[in-house]
This record gives C-alpha cells, structure tokens and sequence, in this order.
C-alpha cells in the first residue's frame, strides 16, 4: 500500500509541474487566464485552451467557451486573453497540455 501511495505522489507531483509549464506559456504569451478563473485544468480552462491550440485567436469566442459556473464574466475572461499568441509559446503549451492529459506512458 505504502509504495501505491507513493506512486500516487509523484503522479501528482509531475501533472502539478506540467499545469505550472502551462501556466508559464500563458505568462509569456501576455494571457491572464490562469489569474483570471481559478483552475485552468478545469472545464472553461480546458476548452480555452483546446481552441486557443487548435487556432482561434478571438477572445469573445474563446470567452464564450466559459462553462456557465465558472465565477469570472465573460467580458473578464475576453480581456485576459488578449496576448501575443506566439509559435513557440504554443508549442511549450501543447506540450505541456498533453503531458498533464497523457501522464508518464507505460512502457510495455
């Protein structure tokens, strides 16, 4: 049991360490997101983030992904999604995207 939970620990600790990366991209793309709604690996952050990858760049549409529980308006979340969408800072966030999603893979 002791080293299940142990494993279970370092699972925990290397998705923490990638929403962290993920947090870093936003920074350096200028996007508030992660100030502005309080868990990006949450619903509305998630779909955010999946259309901001799959190209959309227009905030109202991307604000218009808040899943309807999520505390910030609209308009907030609109204004902290103004940024300089740079390859480079998409590609650490998919990277960073798919590793929290997928976790260590199994080798076999």
């Amino acid at each position: 049991m002791r080293s299940l939970l142990r494993h279970r620990d370092g699972l925990v600790e290397l998705a923490s360490h990638h929403v962290q990366h993920m947090q870093k991209a936003l920074d350096q793309m200028n996007l508030q997101l992660h100030h502005v709604i309080s868990d990006v690996t949450g619903t509305t952050g998630l779909a955010i983030l999946d259309s901001v990858l799959a190209g959309e760049r227009d905030v109202n549409h991307l604000a218009s992904l808040r899943d309807p529980r999520t505390h910030a308006a609209k308009e907030t979340i609109a204004k902290s999604l103004v940024g300089d969408y740079r390859p480079e800072h998409l590609f650490t966030l998919r990277q960073s995207l798919n590793l929290y999603r997928c976790g260590p893979q199994e080798s076999k």
